[in-house]
């Protein structure tokens, strides 16, 4: 069986949550394990969801926790606590892993090293295509997984190497640069499709540009609490300040 962890931003209205679930419920060997940083009403929107799911005869195992924190990387630290199985799949919040994927998981789960799917954009654009590409091509020979790729790592691997720092950011690059002492990441030939949302709101060159400037950041150890607040400035997707 295969743990799945959706580290679950403050919000759940922009509708990116529920086709996720949707199309990771119906396996029943699958453990999802959503950790939330959700209000009141957007939490009883999540239980809805959950109650009407049940009504199927076989689904996934369902675990939901609130952990009251902006950090992404502390909400994955405490999924990675709770699963039960050993192979952990921690599913970016706004990605859709194709149907394909997640059955080869389920398949190969006992001999699987750590590494991601294959990233893309739900909108084209030159811009968009050529950092899909980049990440796929460049950036993961290099033993970096982004979190939208839907990183994908034996339990034992991620207990071995420890938790995360409670990071606001660049969590998933924190994480890469743990499991790659262990093995080089493999980029699995199944797409994760992640919103362009943040990247429509803001403008492509400006998201760009900004992302750039951010790696920067991240690289001469800036807090990454100030690197998010501008990387979520006027988006909030991740984190509110």
């Amino acid at each position: 069986m295969v743990s799945v962890v959706i580290p679950l931003a403050h919000s759940i209205l922009d509708g990116h949550i529920f086709p996720i679930l949707d199309s990771l419920v119906h396996f029943s060997t699958l453990e999802i394990i959503v950790i939330h940083n959700l209000d009141r009403e957007q939490q009883g929107s999540l239980i809805s969801y959950f109650d009407k799911s049940s009504q199927e005869v076989e689904r996934a195992t369902i675990k939901v926790e609130q952990l009251v924190t902006n950090s992404r990387a502390a909400r994955i630290n405490r999924g990675i606590d709770l699963a039960s199985h050993n192979l952990i799949l921690i599913h970016h919040p706004r990605s859709i892993v194709e149907k394909g994927g997640i059955e080869y998981l389920i398949e190969h789960q006992s001999d699987l090293q750590w590494g991601g799917f294959t990233h893309r954009f739900d909108h084209h654009h030159l811009l968009l295509d050529f950092t899909s590409w980049y990440s796929n091509r460049v950036r993961a020979k290099r033993g970096i997984i982004y979190l939208d790729h839907s990183i994908f790592a034996p339990t034992s691997w991620l207990k071995q190497v420890g938790p995360l720092p409670p990071v606001d950011i660049f969590e998933d690059t924190i994480l890469s640069a743990k499991l790659r002492v262990i093995a080089s990441p493999i980029i699995l030939p199944y797409y994760s499709t992640t919103s362009a949302i943040r990247f429509l709101q803001r403008g492509v060159i400006r998201q760009i540009a900004t992302n750039l400037l951010l790696k920067v950041a991240f690289h001469l150890k800036i807090s990454s609490r100030r690197i998010n607040m501008i990387y979520e400035q006027k988006v909030k997707l991740n984190s509110k300040y």
